[in-house]
């Protein structure tokens, strides 16, 4: 996976952030949208090359816009309405991915991963 990044990373130093009108030609993203009308993007497609441009000083790129999530429209949310979700659950999700809060379950991962890079 390192290679793989190091790889994107230098075409898009070296070509500069290029696309194409393809399904693959541009990062997609859905956009979540808070009651306050702040926005976050959650890549669906492209994480390398978003990761890239940004390690470079990319302030923006294209991207295609998969689906737009307004909080406020939570009721109307498949999971919620087919009962898979209480609307309280369903809006715990949506503002940790709002807040770029990874889940409980990745703590001891997070921690393992922290302890091993101070030690480098």
């Amino acid at each position: 996976e390192a290679l793989r990044i190091e790889y994107v990373l230098k075409q898009v130093y070296n070509k500069g952030y290029m696309r194409w009108n393809s399904s693959e030609g541009d990062v997609r993203a859905t956009a979540l949208v808070n009651e306050s009308g702040e926005w976050r993007w959650l890549i669906t497609a492209g994480n390398h090359r978003a990761s890239a441009a940004s390690a470079l000083g990319y302030e923006e790129i294209p991207i295609r816009v998969n689906l737009v999530i307004s909080r406020t429209h939570v009721k109307y949310w498949p999971h919620v309405v087919n009962g898979l979700y209480s609307e309280e659950d369903a809006l715990k999700v949506f503002d940790n991915y709002f807040d770029g809060i990874p889940p409980n379950v990745t703590e001891d991962w997070i921690a393992k991963c922290t302890k091993s890079i101070l030690k480098h």
